[in-house]
């Protein structure tokens, strides 16, 4: 993104398909906590999905007016600018792209622990990795009562997020693939 988050936004940011894996059904106790202690507090979930109407459910049963489904966005990164956290609730990343995404809009990660988390996020550095949601709701809290906090986050996600820059990533295959070359000419 060309633009970064100032961070002052009262709305956390989850962006996936709507599937089992996503593990959306995490965010109900944060949701609450919110409604109680944070009430000016949005999470925005954008995409779609098998699970969409089991989780507008879920919202329904827990009367959580404090979460709204949006459909998939063509230009999320506004939606990211429009956000102070971006949260994943996943059992399972690879390389989840979207971390990169809003880390390249100047937003603080919170993930439950997994693979993709783990390349990610350096914990404490660019956001948090939670093992549970009693820890979500309390790193989520401290998040949201301390802006220097989320702005020190948010910053170094930026400076992760470049690091994966198509310029950079593109050299760093093309000498991968001149070194693998230079390396099967000397076998030949």
């Amino acid at each position: 993104s060309k633009k970064a988050s100032n961070l002052d936004e009262t709305s956390i940011i989850m962006v996936g398909r709507l599937v089992p894996v996503k593990g959306y059904e995490r965010v109900i106790g944060l949701a609450k906590e919110l409604k109680a202690n944070y009430p000016n507090w949005k999470i925005k979930i954008f995409g779609e999905g098998e699970l969409k109407e089991e989780i507008i459910n879920l919202i329904q049963e827990n009367n959580l007016n404090n979460i709204t489904l949006y459909n998939f966005s063509k230009n999320i990164d506004l939606e990211y600018i429009k956000s102070s956290i971006y949260l994943s609730t996943s059992y399972s990343e690879a390389m989840p792209m979207v971390f990169l995404e809003a880390m390249s809009c100047g937003l603080p990660v919170v993930s439950f622990r997994n693979e993709g988390a783990e390349v990610l996020i350096q914990d404490g550095t660019e956001g948090y990795i939670v093992d549970n949601e009693d820890q979500l709701i309390k790193i989520t809290s401290q998040l949201i009562e301390n802006y220097e906090l989320r702005k020190f986050m948010g910053d170094n996600g930026l400076r992760k997020a470049q690091m994966y820059n198509p310029e950079i990533i593109k050299t760093k295959w093309l000498d991968l693939i001149e070194k693998l070359n230079e390396s099967s000419r000397g076998k030949l």
